[in-house]
């Protein structure tokens, strides 16, 4: 099994499609669905990069960009998730938040407090 480093301190970036069940139709702000996933909510780590940098880079792997939102490692320790660094062959920048170190899928609870932690950095 491999084992990957816990990252203490960075901001994480995610894409978000336009599906419904992402948004809060009213305030059009993201709603929690985006941080259940069953295998772990991938993000990028902004690491040394300029905010643009790392908004051009995820748009130009993704062709469903809606949107992109952020969250920093700190709304992750507030919301008891661990954001576990896993670098992939063609993104080096690759992490995951888990619910811990030992299970994936966040809780109802830890992805609504992530929802209204994170920042719209891009939208369409």
């Amino acid at each position: 099994m491999t084992h990957y480093n816990i990252v203490f301190s960075d901001v994480l970036f995610r894409n978000v499609s336009s599906k419904p069940q992402f948004w809060k139709p009213v305030e059009g702000k993201p709603s929690s669905a985006i941080f259940k996933d069953s295998k772990g909510v991938s993000v990028d780590r902004q690491k040394e990069r300029d905010t643009s940098e790392v908004i051009d880079d995820i748009k130009s792997k993704f062709t469903d960009t809606y949107a992109i939102i952020t969250v920093s490692t700190d709304d992750c320790s507030n919301a008891n998730v661990v954001v576990l660094d896993k670098p992939l062959e063609n993104n080096p920048f690759h992490a995951e938040i888990h619910k811990s170190s030992t299970e994936i899928q966040l809780s109802s609870a830890q992805a609504r407090r992530l929802a209204k932690a994170c920042k719209v950095v891009f939208k369409k």
